[in-house]
């Protein structure tokens, strides 16, 4: 058996053990590298091969003596306890699932941390599949200055993995991931910095948000939004009240947020916007006035357009959803009344460019949602004549023959009543249907060949309270929890059982009001289904669960005026900073991070007053900064930096699951452009 023994004693190599995986078999000689030269010895100073003329010598012709076969195999087994640790500080996290296959000893030493960050990935199994890669081409620029300031304890193994994913990308690493080799650093090391993030969300010493340097800042802006890497910010605003709303785009750079040049700006207005991560590089997809959409990449000089797809009149693009690997989604108006258009672009990696050989026309869909990779519709074709109401389930791979291109499978839906809104779980197994008439919630799991099977069917008491599933999280983020609100004042909770079916987990019954309400607004489970929040028309409730199973309500009165919106990766990356939660209230705009801390006390970790009322707000996805716009149009820029004093801090009791995830149309404090819901 090849061992890394000699790596961790020996620079050469363990530079070469980096790179070269550990090959099992049996050994054809003692633990040492052929022609090397380097002297190995223990923690406590003996050499690690036998002298020379020992019972540990090999013969003439490179094989060892047959007497000795059992100690060769025996040295793996036989290091010392301190010894191993050594060569574990010296390898990268993601080679030490290789190193666990030596031996038993080896993998009873694994190093605490890796099984940290193991045990918390499989709590929240979906987090580091979603993870953008961008996030380890951020982390010299942003990430690891803000762990530094924090005193992260993990900064020096983060260092380590990203030094790995560097040799192993090799130049191309600030641009592409995807090089055979580097997927696993990346993987690590994404993983690695959402888990340092995390913990230092859960410290007890506060924050504090300063307001950020901004290169030509604009006098009103309408939009914003983030790279998923943080280093780069896109707006709509102006620079002065006479001049027009135009695109602007900042990069970080040297702690302030400065313009970045836009080779070929277009004269055309900028209707809506969103980042792109492409193979590792981040690109920024415009749609235009002009019903034309744009993707801006970034070299040295700037950034510059590339056309990806233009409608011919007199269609109208309504919305541009982004799926996985690069797929773009469009739903555009035909011309024709009530007809709509979904355009299925394929990300080509060959030629960095869209495919548009997929399209499929529709009367106005009586519902849909979009998650991931899957488009699911609800389609009502012809009632009046004999025709049913059936899903439509859009996914591609569903072809053998073309395992990236989109098709459809369809399922029929034996009933009179149309859809209302749709809410696909966070893995997609599952998919939730609100019926017209609000009287039925129905709950369907997705089999194989992406065809519906019931599970469950909900009646209202007297109807289902929530108008639309598009502004409610009712699934934990591991999807075997799921919360059903039968009424105004009772939600019903479900668990998944190992089978695959759902049994019924308890009810929960909100208490009369001294305001009568009226309307539920939304309905929020947290990531691991142990907290929910109601928010109604009057105010809002939060209920936790106990270490016995039980569910209590907050014993504090909780109230949030204004909007509402979590430090979050994006729509389907809710869960990085676990229960953290931000606030913003009053005419004052003033704004708060919440977040539990190592007692499971709910904290206030920074407080700021933007002095106006805050009409929207988004955070960036390592959420270290905050964009707002206030209801004048005025944009504010905040950063989170670490404070000295650990006076003022606020506690008060708080659930293990914490505040549930909020949409990102929430977040950005406005609904989605398109019927794209989120």
């Amino acid at each position: 058996m090849a061992l890394p023994v000699r790596n961790a004693e020996c620079l050469p190599c363990a530079k070469r053990a980096r790179t070269e995986p550990l090959q099992a078999g049996r050994p054809s000689s003692p633990p040492e590298s052929p022609g090397c030269g380097h002297r190995r010895v223990t923690a406590s100073g003996g050499s690690l091969v036998p002298p020379h003329g020992s019972q540990g010598a090999s013969s003439g012709s490179g094989e060892p003596l047959a007497r000795n076969d059992f100690a060769a195999r025996d040295y793996a087994s036989s290091l010392p306890a301190d010894l191993l640790d050594l060569i574990f500080s010296r390898l990268p996290v993601s080679f030490h699932g290789t190193c666990a296959l030596v031996c038993r000893h080896w993998y009873s030493h694994l190093p605490g941390i890796r099984l940290r960050i193991t045990g918390w990935l499989k709590q929240h199994p979906l987090l580091q599949s979603f993870a953008s890669y961008s996030l380890a081409k951020a982390f010299p620029q942003r990430i690891a200055p803000w762990l530094a300031s924090q005193q992260c304890r993990h900064l020096p193994l983060l260092q380590l993995l990203y030094q790995d994913w560097v040799e192993q990308a090799g130049p191309g690493a600030q641009e592409c991931v995807m090089v055979p080799g580097a997927q696993r650093a990346a993987r690590w090391l994404t993983a690695g910095v959402l888990y340092s993030l995390h913990q230092q969300w859960r410290r007890v010493a506060p924050l504090e948000l300063t307001p950020a340097v901004i290169e030509a800042p604009p006098v009103r802006v309408t939009r914003t939004c983030f790279s998923d890497s943080g280093l780069f910010l896109a707006l709509n605003g102006r620079l002065s009240p006479q001049m027009a709303s135009m695109l602007r785009l900042y990069g970080w750079r040297d702690g302030r947020w400065c313009s970045e040049s836009l080779l070929r700006p277009s004269p055309q207005p900028v209707r809506f916007f969103f980042f792109h991560s492409l193979m590792g590089s981040e690109k920024l997809i415009t749609v235009h006035e002009s019903q034309q959409i744009l993707s801006w990449s970034r070299d040295p000089a700037g950034w510059y357009p590339a056309s990806v797809y233009s409608h011919r009149p007199p269609g109208r693009i309504v919305d541009v959803v982004p799926a996985l690997h690069g797929d773009l989604v469009s739903k555009t108006e035909t011309g024709r009344r009530g007809m709509q258009q979904f355009l299925f672009s394929c990300y080509l990696d060959s030629c960095q460019s869209w495919d548009h050989t997929r399209s499929c026309d529709y009367h106005k869909p009586d519902a849909m949602t979009l998650r991931c990779d899957q488009l699911v519709l609800a389609v009502s074709e012809g009632v009046r004549t004999g025709g049913r109401r059936s899903i439509h389930i859009w996914k591609p791979g569903l072809d053998g023959g073309a395992p990236t291109r989109w098709a459809c499978r369809v399922s029929a839906l034996w009933t009179r009543t149309p859809v209302l809104s749709l809410s696909l779980s966070p893995d997609g197994s599952h998919v939730l249907g609100l019926m017209k008439d609000r009287q039925r919630l129905h709950l369907w799991a997705i089999d194989g060949q992406c065809r519906l099977q019931p599970k469950l069917t909900l009646p209202g008491e007297p109807a289902i309270p929530l108008r639309t599933l598009a502004r409610s999280h009712l699934f934990s983020h591991d999807s075997q929890h799921l919360a059903i609100p039968v009424s105004l004042g009772r939600i019903q909770l479900w668990e998944r059982t190992p089978a695959g079916g759902w049994q019924r987990a308890g009810t929960l019954s909100a208490a009369a009001s001294h305001m009568p309400e009226r309307s539920l607004e939304r309905c929020l489970l947290s990531h691991d289904g142990q907290a929910l929040i109601r928010v109604t028309d009057r105010e809002p409730a939060l209920w936790h669960k106990t270490a016995e199973g039980h569910w209590q309500p907050a014993q504090e009165p909780f109230v949030v005026m204004g909007r509402t919106l979590t430090p979050v990766l994006g729509p389907f990356m809710l869960l990085l900073w676990g229960p953290a939660w931000v606030t913003a209230s009053g005419h004052e705009g003033v704004v708060k991070i919440h977040s539990p801390d190592s007692f499971n006390c709910c904290v206030i970790q920074a407080c700021w007053s933007a002095g106006a009322k805050i009409q929207a707000a988004e955070a960036s996805p390592d959420a270290l900064s905050l964009a707002l716009v206030d209801h004048n149009g005025a944009l504010t820029l905040l950063q989170v930096s670490s404070r000295s004093c650990a006076t003022g801090v606020q506690r008060q009791p708080m659930a293990a699951g914490g505040m549930p995830p909020v949409s990102q149309a929430l977040v950005r404090g406005m609904e989605p452009s398109g019927g794209f819901p989120p």
